[in-house]
């Protein structure tokens, strides 16, 4: 009878020491290191770097584009805002060039030559380009696609005669 509650009660040890060690493992790699992102989207890299608790995660530059948030500004994260993350996990963020929209100036009577140099500074697409007689110097812009003062996304680019 001893011996039999020598077995029980060292395979009742047994398993409370499993337990509590699994429970110990759980604690230290899971739940203590999990991290619940905070929202990036509207600030600048200067100002993450003041916040205290994105220094748990790595912030990654994925890159920018054209958006509707001013130039410099996050405005996409991945893996997005409130998700629970571990600690040290990179983050991705996409940094705004700001708008896509150029208004069209009035290129008209001016020369090709002169105009193209600013419009590719700006990021502007030239669509097309198409010569006609005149009785203009050569080169010399007569009308655009669209006119003047349109707002146009400079990916979809601009026409000139």
């Amino acid at each position: 009878m001893k011996k039999y509650l020598a077995y029980l009660v060292s395979g009742i040890l047994i398993i409370f020491i499993c337990f509590f060690s699994f429970n110990i493992f759980l604690k230290i790699y899971f739940n203590e290191r999990f991290y619940s992102l905070p929202n990036l989207v509207g600030l600048t890299l200067s100002d993450i770097k003041q916040i205290k608790s994105v220094d748990k995660i790595t912030i990654v530059n994925a890159g920018s584009q054209f958006s509707n948030f001013p130039a410099g500004t996050i405005f996409m994260q991945n893996p997005s805002a409130g998700k629970t993350v571990k600690e040290g996990r990179d983050v991705r963020v996409w940094i705004s060039k700001g708008e896509d929209n150029y208004e069209i100036p009035d290129f008209i009577n001016n020369n090709l030559v002169n105009v193209l140099p600013d419009l590719h500074k700006n990021g502007v697409k030239i669509k097309k380009i198409t010569y006609t007689t005149s009785n203009l110097p050569y080169n010399t812009i007569i009308a655009t696609n669209p006119t003047e003062g349109s707002l146009i996304k400079k990916d979809i680019g601009l026409s000139f005669l």
